[in-house]
């Protein structure tokens, strides 16, 4: 059996910063690509707060699921890369507005970032919904 791929640029979150795909579809699961704080309107990276490209990236993941028929709760891992782990405080208050319990599994790094405070990549199970 051969495992049926797509793969997704929905134009509703810009266009990929690289040689990369937004999101890939297998039989049974989504592969988000790590999305960095980009606005949908003009495809440029966002600067703000924390908070603000926080919420920015989680709203463009949403989006970006939503293309497919997914929602958050579908989600089985979050990998989150934050410019500096001084955010990890307001990282956790801000994934709770997103997920709830029983939360997905979850692996959060402070790293080198360039110019945005965060990042996302995850995976969704595709038999939830």
């Amino acid at each position: 059996m051969e495992l049926a791929i797509k793969h997704h640029n929905p134009d509703k979150v810009g266009k990929p910063q690289g040689p990369y795909t937004n999101m890939v579809e297998t039989d049974d699961y989504v592969f988000l690509s790590g999305q960095a704080p980009i606005d949908p309107v003009t495809g440029k990276i966002f600067s703000g707060t924390f908070r603000e490209e926080a919420t920015l990236v989680f709203d463009n993941i949403k989006k970006l699921l939503g293309n497919v028929g997914l929602k958050l709760t579908d989600v089985v891992k979050v990998n989150a890369y934050l410019g500096s782990l001084e955010y990890l405080k307001e990282y956790n208050e801000i994934y709770k507005e997103y997920f709830s319990e029983p939360y997905p599994a979850r692996t959060t790094v402070g790293c080198m970032l360039g110019n945005i405070k965060i990042e996302v990549d995850l995976i969704a199970y595709k038999k939830n919904s």
